[in-house]
């Protein structure tokens, strides 16, 4: 399923390029990041996003609200540099390719659900300040943040 067609909240926010699809959405964490070593001591970084919005209703005037949460994953030092920097309720930015997982539970049912692999995550400026620490690049093909 391409990423315009996963959430009204998200449709207007996807881009495509030949050969890379690619997805960004601003919300804020709803936990805070968990850090895990997996595959032999790769790092990866797990935190939910939700997206909230709200509107007018044409027909009634009254205020209608929704909310879009997300799971997002980010691998390496750009785990490492999430788990240090943010926080339950940060609000942030997120770019990364949509990935769909689907399994079977005990009871035989199929079960789906929708994760974005980070490729940038950012501090949002938007209703707070911050200040930057530089950290070190990785090497040459150190670089594993773009699974």
């Amino acid at each position: 399923m391409p990423p315009s067609v996963v959430s009204p909240a998200l449709a207007g926010s996807s881009t495509t390029t030949p050969g890379k699809d690619t997805l960004t959405i601003a919300g804020n964490l709803t936990r805070d990041p968990e850090l895990r070593n997996v595959n032999g001591g790769r790092t990866v970084v797990s935190f939910s996003v939700a997206e909230n919005r709200s509107w007018a209703d044409k027909a009634t005037g009254a205020t209608q609200e929704a909310v879009t949460y997300l799971d997002v994953t980010a691998w390496g030092a750009m785990a490492d540099h999430v788990a240090t920097s943010l926080h339950t309720g940060d609000r942030v930015l997120v770019t990364g390719r949509l990935e769909q997982h689907s399994w079977e539970g005990p009871d035989g049912a199929r079960h789906s659900k929708h994760e974005l692999v980070a490729t940038e995550v950012a501090a949002s400026l938007r209703y707070a300040e911050t200040s930057i620490t530089r950290a070190a690049r990785p090497a040459p093909g150190d670089d594993d943040d773009l699974n």
